[in-house]
């Protein structure tokens, strides 16, 4: 930050270019309703002389509706006739009688180097630096100063233009010297009414001994004002400028958001008043602030000192300070802080303010390990000083009280978190945690230092066959007093060992049913079985029997088995933690000789064709050949028809009317696998 400081390069914050940006002439336009002010600086010193040896040349595109340009290509209307440059040294002197400002960049302009520049590099860099200090002071004044900038050739109004008009403008040098580039200058404008300047908004001061320091947003300004006047009135009418020059702000931040300008004061005593007017490029002053007040104070840092301490057994602490007497005819009063650390925070132990002529208090109770600290209060209520912390220390036996609700978990990665409410000591330094595998073991200490917060991380083996782990939590006071162990917490270690499998024992065919027998899992964590039977050609598997480690089931009689098919059976074992393991039995040819008898059958009594047809269905028995029994009311069932394979259909042609017929059928396979006979199939013809 520079203080109302003519810069080598002032303008350049609303001027210059990037260095990434080619060399070129900046230009800005300020519509008025029925005039365009043109305001222009080049980006360097060997530009600025150029526009000054050549001059400026001003050219003006007017856009048409739809946004194309009216005028033939590249054909502008030259706004004036001879290239725009600085005016005589003769008219430069007129100039001076009433901005006598003009003067200086007249010398800036057309002033001779200093005589005796020194020759070789050491010339080049003073002719250098002479070349930049006379640009920088002469586009700085230019900016203060329409009647400089319009002599200067750095600045034209444009009066040739209608009110609702769009422009294009484009500024460049009158003539370009061999080896160098200019980029012409380009700017879009609307005519319309001139708005009008903001003031500076919410400016705040803030005073100390004999020091004002203001401070105004200029983020909300940017693009308006380049500078600002900065004024000050003791009696809030008659205000003077801080200085000749306006205020230039400059920040390393590339958009700062606040400027700040330090005043000396000629005395402490005394109301200043303050008030902030924004200046733009084209050297228009803006409406002032809001004017803001206040007087310095004189500087009481390091006039409080804490001088001692008296411990008064357990009632409390007396703590004594010093103070300059002469000062208390100014003070409304003290206040005595108090914090567990040196930085803070700390906490008024007065409920009211000490009085000026004080200079001891009593704490009550009092903390063990306490820092405390005075404040300064005067009577307008603000503080004016502030003692260095001051370490208190009493005697403490006294132990803290056992953590409780301890909580915690283990990770399926081992990781074991613990919490718990925070004690309540106010001189509590922190936590020690301690680890056993059961709670009738000992325990080890796991916390390389104190913990400060009421929470622990610990990594736990999960390769163990020990189920749990312990854990007990001790609080330590800023004496190091330990409290008693807390109640000891049992976190379960995650299972990530699968269940043993069940074991077949035997499974043998009993008639038309199966017996299976097995052993149960010898795991401890066993949470419940499942029995499936699945067929060898099958993928299906169909649960047959769910139980539990309490129920001790060994066997289960299938009774739902069919007989001629392959079956496999499977035990699956679920434990609490989720995981699942499973065994699987030999297959099993399930095999009884006797098959179901047929049941989907079909009978038709078709007396115009004098016959019975019985029709049927048995997929389940590749047949080799099919009997036909038949017996008529009264007479016993015999054999009737003997058929190859299973035809599914039988008709009976031999028949004699007014006679009821029982048939039953039964299907032989290979190996002498028989079904048994059907129910009864009656009809009458």
């Amino acid at each position: 930050m520079r203080y109302l400081l003519p810069s080598l390069f002032c303008l350049l914050h609303h001027f210059v270019f990037s260095q990434s940006q080619p060399a070129g002439i900046k230009l800005l336009a300020k519509p008025k309703g029925n005039s365009v002010v043109l305001r222009w600086a080049p980006a360097s010193p060997a530009l600025w002389q150029a526009g000054n040896r050549y001059g400026y040349k001003l050219e003006r595109f007017t856009l048409a509706p739809d946004g194309s340009v009216a005028e033939p290509a590249g054909q502008g209307k030259l706004l004036a006739a001879q290239a725009i440059r600085p005016v005589s040294r003769q008219e430069f002197d007129d100039l001076a009688r009433t901005e006598e400002r003009a003067a200086v960049v007249q010398e800036m302009i057309y002033g001779d180097f200093p005589a005796g520049t020194p020759a070789g590099p050491a010339g080049i860099l003073a002719r250098r630096q002479e070349d930049e200090n006379r640009f920088g002071f002469a586009l700085l004044l230019c900016d203060f100063s329409p009647r400089i900038a319009i002599a200067a050739g750095l600045q034209w109004t444009d009066k040739t233009v209608a009110t609702g008009g769009r422009y294009i403008y484009r500024l460049s040098l009158a003539g370009v010297p061999a080896g160098m580039h200019a980029e012409p200058a380009v700017v879009v404008v609307d005519v319309r009414e001139e708005k009008p300047l903001p003031p500076p908004d919410q400016p705040k001061v803030r005073f100390e001994d004999r020091k004002a320091t203001l401070s105004w947003p200029v983020f909300l300004h940017q693009g308006i004002y380049t500078a600002y006047v900065l004024e000050r009135s003791t009696d809030g009418k008659q205000y003077r400028p801080l200085s000749d020059l306006p205020y230039v702000f400059f920040s390393e931040k590339r958009d700062p958001e606040y400027a700040h300008y330090v005043d000396s004061l000629p005395a402490n005593d005394q109301t200043y008043h303050y008030r902030i007017s924004g200046l733009t490029p084209f050297g228009e002053t803006g409406p002032a602030s809001a004017a803001v007040s206040g007087a310095g104070r004189e500087q009481w840092a390091g006039l409080a000192v804490i001088a001692g301490a008296k411990v008064l057994s357990d009632k409390g602490v007396t703590i004594s300070w010093q103070f300059p007497e002469q000062y208390n005819a100014q003070l409304k009063g003290y206040s005595l802080g108090r914090a567990d650390r040196p930085e803070g925070p700390y906490r008024d132990v007065n409920a009211k303010p000490i009085p000026p002529a004080q200079r001891s208090f009593t704490d009550a109770p009092p903390s063990t390990n306490a820092y405390y600290r005075l404040r300064v209060i005067d009577k307008s209520g603000q503080e004016r000083a502030v003692s260095f912390p001051y370490l208190v220390q009493t005697e403490d036996n006294t132990p803290p009280a056992a953590p409780a609700g301890i909580a915690g978990r283990i990770s399926p990665k081992g990781v074991a978190t613990l919490s718990w409410p925070a004690n309540g000591e106010a001189d509590l330094l922190g936590y020690r945690v301690f680890k056993a595998n059961r709670a009738d073991e000992e325990f080890v200490e796991v916390t390389p230092v104190i913990l400060p917060q009421p929470a622990f991380t610990d990594s736990v083996n999960l390769q163990t066959l020990t189920r749990q782990v312990c854990y007990k939590v001790v609080a330590v006071d800023r004496n190091y007093n330990p409290s008693p162990y807390s109640a000891p917490i049992e976190l379960e270690r995650p299972d990530l060992i699968p269940p043993a499998a069940a074991a077949f024992r035997r499974i043998a065919q009993q008639g038309d049913t199966l017996q299976i027998e097995w052993n149960n899992s010898p795991s401890e964590d066993v949470l419940r079985y499942e029995l499936y039977r699945q067929e060898k050609a099958s993928s299906a598997a169909i649960r047959i029997r769910e139980w539990f480690p309490a129920d001790s089931l060994t066997l289960l009689v299938d009774t739902r088995a069919y007989p001629g098919l392959v079956y496999r059976y499977v035990i699956k074992v679920h434990d609490k933690a989720g995981h699942v393991t499973q065994s699987a039995s030999r297959d099993v040819d399930f095999e009884t000789g006797v098959r179901p008898p047929v049941t989907d059958w079909n009978v038709a009594v078709d007396r115009a064709k004098k016959r019975i047809v019985i029709t049927w269905q048995y997929p389940q028995l590749e047949a080799t050949g099919c009997s036909i029994y038949r017996s008529r009311a009264g007479e016993p069932l015999r054999l009737y028809k003997t058929l190859a394979g299973n035809p599914g259909q039988f008709v009976d042609h031999d028949l004699a009317v007014n006679n009821d017929y029982v048939y039953k059928i039964k299907l032989s396979g290979k190996a002498g696998v028989q079904t048994r006979l059907s129910e009864a199939i009656k009809a009458g013809y």
